[in-house]
């Protein structure tokens, strides 16, 4: 029994370890609508499972950083595309992606200002990357029809602070 006890708890403290990691600090958004990832600055693995773009996938960056996403008006083909997203900023951060085709700043609000992403249906919303801490990045492979698609920060506070813009699929 004393052989077995230390191996016990061994592989106990690296199951916990695992499973520590994949939570991503806590932050991370587990996505229903779409597939998102995020990293973090010492990880090369994302700590959220999304399927591996296929290898026709477009790939588009959409860098983050305070407060603004560049390029501000992406476009991209319609089909599946592999968006990663790079925290350039001091503060974490977010893209999520609405399916709208007004103004990117007239989206319906809550009361302090941030977009009010429960408005929408859950097929006007394809996914998001979660909360993405500086220095690391995000990733998102989703499949989108043609249309106009908001791409915005709703970590409190970025949104009403003008954290958006568009992504046109075509």
């Amino acid at each position: 029994m004393s052989v077995k006890l230390p191996m016990f708890v061994a592989t106990a403290a690296g199951v916990l370890a695992l499973a520590l990691a994949g939570c991503g600090g806590g932050d991370t958004k587990i996505e229903t609508q779409g597939q998102g990832t995020s990293t973090t600055p010492a990880e090369t693995t994302s700590t959220q499972s999304t399927p591996a773009a296929s290898p026709g996938a477009t790939a588009l960056i959409v860098t983050m950083s305070d407060f603004k996403f560049t390029p501000q008006d992406a476009t991209a083909p319609a089909g599946e595309i592999k968006l990663t997203a790079p925290n350039a900023g001091k503060a974490p951060h977010e893209l999520v992606l609405v399916k709208f085709g007004g103004d990117p700043s007239k989206l319906p609000t809550q009361a302090g200002g941030d977009a009010n992403e429960g408005a929408f249906p859950a097929s006007a919303l394809p996914g998001e990357i979660g909360e993405t801490e500086p220095g690391a990045s995000g990733i998102l492979t989703v499949t989108l029809p043609a249309g106009k698609y908001v791409m915005l920060c709703n970590v409190p506070g970025h949104y009403k602070a003008g954290m958006y813009g568009t992504l046109i699929v075509k």
